[in-house]
């Protein structure tokens, strides 16, 4: 499974990432949910980041410009990228990474 992978990491960084996703879970049980549609309603909604498969946030993208994709060659080899709300604080941020 996805999540246990990365939750066993070796990487300080993918689980420093895990950590903090686990931890917004026990607040927001959503976090983890496998519907997609559902992560897209999140990240709508603002304050709210999603990481998932680039195909996916391209298409759901296409139906609404009301997000942005953020995604660089070298993120991760499967192409994910991450999607925020348009005008979000963090576009600037992940933008300059």
């Amino acid at each position: 499974m996805f999540i246990t992978n990365r939750w066993n990491s070796e990487l300080p960084e993918r689980r420093k990432l895990w950590n903090g996703i686990f931890k917004f879970n026990q607040s927001d049980p959503s976090v983890l949910s496998s519907d997609p549609a559902e992560q897209i309603r999140k990240v709508r909604g603002g304050n709210y980041a999603f990481i998932g498969e680039r195909t996916y946030l391209d298409m759901a993208i296409g139906q609404s410009c009301d997000m942005s994709v953020i995604s660089t060659a070298d993120f991760h080899p499967l192409l994910i990228s991450l999607s925020l709300p348009n005008n979000s604080p963090f576009l600037k941020v992940f933008s300059n990474e």
